[in-house]
């Protein structure tokens, strides 16, 4: 009788077995202690399990791993958890759906939801009554070149990766030349670089936080303690960087990016992984998107990418931007309240995962 596969809730204890599936997986490679930082620091999880993995025989055969995330609006408040890293051995197929179905059975939060869907994965969870929560906006995105030729050099790579001259890709390194580390302080377009553990801009960005989830609408937690975990990533210290506009002694705007990659034969791209601003601000969009473009330039990334938008941008695609579209929907949801996700904005989780982005090799931090 073939042995029964048990589902547990993660635990520090499957972190090797993590590692090593990620790796067999191909996922964007993470440290021991990265995997322990991403699972048990977020501020955010409570109680909620940090995800589930299916045990056989002692060993992990998959993992699906969730973060929990907290949204008000005046005294309303509701959560989600949003579930990443999908991995199994490859002799185990539909362990993934299971854990999936496993996990949308026992959440405690009000809704749950997955970013950066891929074409294989997409169809998949309309079967389990996840669906696309964006609509036709979650289709699409905007870019901007800033290194035509590390683009050229990209898709040159990623011609050849796969044909008889794949050797020829093996100067795929030369697509990190000239990126670095995102600068530490400076001004940008308006926004200044700013540290999140400092106790002056600590007090400044909950007070920003407050304001914005004052409003009528669901707003994430962008409280100084989110921000402080969000950039201890102990894999790559100086790939995300946190910028504001403070005017009389408050932040009124927030831009959050970070240095990125598809894959090992694609451009560095800066991801806007949020951008939000207090309506009396008048700090608009493109003046956010100028600011990225502005740091793109320092850090030698050779485009700059935004892939979650307002249909306001995708109307008005600003000079010099393009949008471009996918051919599945990159987000999918199911809720158990009526107003995720009708009556909410997206925010610093909603681009991406920013642990799970791919970053230029040059930026690990070596042990």
């Amino acid at each position: 009788m073939p042995s029964k596969v048990e589902i547990l809730p993660v635990s520090p204890s499957h972190l090797p077995d993590l590692v090593e599936l990620n790796e067999i997986c191909g996922f964007p490679a993470r440290s021991l202690e990265g995997w322990r930082w991403v699972l048990f620091d977020n501020p955010e999880q409570g109680d909620e399990p940090a995800g589930y993995v299916a045990m056989k025989e002692g060993r992990a055969e998959a993992f699906l791993c969730t973060q929990r995330r907290a949204f008000k609006s005046g005294t309303t408040e509701r959560s989600m958890v949003s579930a990443h890293t999908f991995v199994s051995r490859q002799a185990k197929p539909g362990l993934g759906l299971k854990l999936l179905r496993h996990m949308l059975r026992s959440h405690g939060a009000d809704a749950a939801n997955t970013l950066n869907n891929n074409a294989l994965s997409a169809p998949m969870y309309p079967h389990v009554n996840a669906f696309p929560w964006r609509g036709e906006l979650g289709r699409v995105f905007l870019e901007k070149p800033v290194r035509w030729s590390a683009l050229l050099r990209s898709r040159i790579y990623n011609a050849l990766k796969n044909s008889p001259f794949k050797m020829l890709a093996s100067g795929w390194q030369h697509l990190e030349r000239g990126v670095k580390a995102l600068p530490k302080a400076g001004e940008f377009a308006g926004f200044t670089v700013i540290d999140p553990a400092d106790p002056a801009m600590s007090s400044l960005l909950d007070a920003f936080n407050e304001a914005l989830q004052a409003g009528a609408t669901l707003q994430p937690n962008r409280s100084s303690e989110i921000w402080r975990y969000r950039l201890a990533d102990p894999d790559y210290h100086d790939a995300m960087r946190l910028l504001g506009v403070i005017r009389d002694g408050a932040v009124v705007a927030l831009l959050a990016v970070s240095l990125a990659k598809d894959d090992m034969f694609s451009a560095s791209a800066l991801e806007i992984e949020d951008m939000v601003s207090l309506d009396e601000s008048a700090v608009s969009d493109a003046d956010m998107l100028d600011a990225a473009v502005q740091l793109a330039k320092v850090s030698g990334a050779a485009r700059v990418r935004r892939r979650v938008i307002t249909q306001s941008l995708a109307d008005n695609v600003p000079a010099g931007w393009m949008l471009r579209e996918r051919d599945y929907h990159s987000a999918h949801m199911q809720s158990r309240v009526d107003d995720l996700p009708d009556n909410w904005a997206e925010g610093p989780f909603d681009s991406d995962f920013f642990f799970a982005l791919r970053r230029p090799e040059v930026l690990r931090v070596r042990r």
